[in-house]
């Protein structure tokens, strides 16, 4: 599916062209964007979208056709196309990647050592100065080239540019090494830059596809019923606000609506986080890409495409990241002024004390090319990778991935965490918490009996009660004239007798004089199941959310490394959210909360308590994760 760019505002007598980059990671390579667009006649402004590797350029009119503005940028070393001409964004990263040339480099630069070590008798020898054998230093310069095909055709674009970037540092300090015979030293560092490039590249193909996925929750065809009555499939952007579509059992609902006819239990967790399919009947609103449960839908339409709950939080995704924006301009200004300086230093300290003092020109050209290589700022994350790489393979041995070593760092000045409920403190599926039978009756056969007719639903709830009747050993009946009522359960005979499960308004119509119906609430912290057979309730089963089995000891140890406030945020019911709350121990609740609301909580957090983390599940939080200061999105494989 092509991706959609992000909406953005349109501004009276401006055109935007939308361009697909190659490598377009970081603020390094946005500079370079940038640079290469602004001297186009007609260019206002750029807006870098790093999780799609996208750039738009904001143009006055008449404006620059998308064509030169890609062919500028690709001079400048990042391969360009318009998103038009692209199928899509991950069309233009379709190459051969960075990790190969990494690998390719890596084994030539141990082959170099190993060679190396062979002659001189020992590994402690070949890291001590000493004549490097020509075989070694042949797999030494391999090894450079082997990452040059990388690292060159950005550095001659930087100098070409006269911009004395972190490609062009880099390759003058191997030039550097290798003049000075530290052949050794100079493939290392190549081959540790290219490293930290394809970490860099890895992280943001991850951001990319968290993104994608939330774009693919909306369908791209719906079922519309025209006047006349006949079905047809239409795109989603030709359906105009007011058009009447139909949805099946199963379904994902393709445009935000208002039920005209049917009900049925629509699961929103995607959306709204709420754990448990919402009944949705006649005059409700349901929301694009939410998923029909068991009836037939037809909904008249509120909004088109692009106004869509989920067009809404792809936009906010696309304002939560924008908000840093500041920061990344600071660093533009300073790199402007700061790695000249290092140019000129390094310069100095290579000529003046041989000079001026007699010094070595071995040894000061040497010290002139350490300092290029530590004081670039991108260099920084070379000169530090064992750490970084440590820190990364620790958090990866225990299921979390992190994107880089600034997130790790973030992570110690943290104040408060906002924790998501459904599908982070909680698993998202539903259990049988409780069994309540009836005066008289065994919970056993309450479960048995619920499990019977339940046994071929792909209801949430009623996979639960099924599972849950086998684990406690029940024998589930034979059934016939098994009937799914939408909105209600399900009814049928169960060893020859009638029986039913459902929602109480099932239990008012199937045993309307039971006594032990008033006691039954209508509300409570999970969804109540009624069974019964005939005019009589035979009891019922409470079901809710599972608690993740590590979510009290995360609780307890937030507690115990001193996070001031720990705080629970969902779109769950309130009483729900509460119950699950009070069984941690978090006394902060914020429930029944939209996507939006969740963004404007955590940016107060942050603004009045400092720096602020979230950790979340589902697409419907990754607006807030956007905006927290340290954004924890919990993966399939935690499950």
């Amino acid at each position: 599916m092509t991706n959609p760019a992000p909406i953005i505002p349109a501004v009276h007598a401006e055109q935007r062209h939308w361009l697909a980059v190659r490598g377009l990671d970081c603020p390094d390579e946005a500079a370079v964007v940038r640079d290469a667009v602004r001297p186009i006649p007609g260019v206002r402004e750029v807006i870098f979208d790093y999780t799609r590797s996208a750039a738009c350029v904001v143009c006055s009119v008449p404006a620059p056709d998308a064509t030169t503005l890609a062919a500028a940028v690709t001079a400048a070393g990042l391969p360009t196309v318009p998103l038009g001409v692209a199928t899509s964004v991950g069309d233009v990263n379709q190459r051969p990647t960075t990790g190969w040339y990494t690998l390719g480099g890596f084994l030539l630069l141990l082959a170099g050592f190993m060679v190396d070590a062979w002659t001189t008798g020992s590994l402690r020898a070949a890291l001590q100065e000493h004549p490097l054998p020509r075989v070694a230093i042949g797999c030494y310069v391999a090894a450079i080239a082997v990452t040059w095909i990388r690292l060159l055709p950005r550095a001659w674009a930087g100098l070409r540019a006269l911009r004395a970037d972190m490609y062009v540092l880099m390759v003058i300090a191997v030039i550097g090494a290798g003049a000075l015979g530290e052949w050794m030293e100079g493939a290392t560092v190549s081959v540790l830059f290219l490293v930290s490039l394809a970490l860099e590249r890895w992280s943001a193909d991850r951001a990319r596809g968290a993104i994608a996925a939330l774009l693919d929750l909306a369908p791209t065809q719906a079922r519309v019923r025209g006047a006349d009555g006949v079905e047809r499939l239409l795109g989603v952007d030709d359906v105009a606000t007011g058009t009447s579509l139909i949805v099946q059992p199963g379904e994902r609902i393709p445009l935000d609506g208002t039920i005209t006819e049917g009900s049925s239990h629509v699961d929103q967790a995607a959306l709204t986080g709420e754990s448990m399919p919402i009944l949705k009947q006649i005059g409700e609103t349901v929301f694009a890409g939410t998923v029909n449960g068991e009836g037939l839908l037809l909904i008249t339409t509120t909004v088109g495409a692009a106004d869509t709950t989920l067009s809404r939080m792809t936009r906010l995704v696309a304002d939560a990241r924008s908000q840093r924006g500041s920061v990344e301009r600071w660093a533009d200004r300073f790199s402007q002024i700061y790695t000249p300086a290092v140019v000129v230093v390094a310069l100095l300290i290579a000529l003046v004390p041989p000079l001026a003092l007699h010094g070595s020109w071995n040894d000061w050209i040497y010290r002139a090319l350490v300092l290029l290589v530590i004081a670039c700022p991108c260099a920084l994350v070379i000169a530090t990778p064992v750490a970084v790489v440590a820190a990364m393979a620790r958090a990866a041995r225990a299921g979390v991935f992190v994107k880089g070593g600034e997130h790790l760092e973030r992570a110690a000045a943290l104040q408060s965490i906002a924790y998501d409920k459904t599908g982070t403190l909680t698993l998202g599926t539903p259990s049988v918490s409780a069994v309540l039978p009836a005066p008289g009756e065994t919970e056993a056969n309450v479960l048995a009996i619920a499990g019977a007719l339940d046994l071929r639903s792909d209801h949430p709830l009623a996979r639960a009660i099924v599972q849950a009747a086998r684990a406690g050993g029940a024998t589930l009946a034979a059934t016939s004239d098994v009937r799914v009522l939408p909105g209600l359960g399900v009814v049928g005979n169960v060893a020859n007798q009638a029986a039913w499960v459902g929602a109480k308004r099932l239990a008012v119509q199937e045993a309307p004089n039971d006594p032990w119906l008033p006691t039954i609430p209508s509300e409570s912290p999970g969804s109540v199941v009624l069974v019964g057979m005939g005019g009589r309730i035979l009891g019922g089963i409470l079901l809710g959310d599972t608690l993740r089995p590590e979510a009290q000891e995360v609780i307890t140890t937030m507690q115990r490394l001193g996070i001031i406030r720990q705080i629970m945020v969902t779109g769950d019911d309130p009483q729900v959210a509460k119950a699950v709350a009070g069984r941690l121990g978090i006394t902060e609740v914020h429930a029944a909360l939209m996507p939006a609301d969740k963004v404007t909580l955590v940016a107060a957090l942050s603004e009045s308590d400092g720096p602020v983390a979230l950790i979340g599940d589902g697409v419907n939080d990754a607006p807030a994760l956007a905006r927290a200061d340290l954004g924890i999105a919990m993966g399939a494989a935690a499950t």
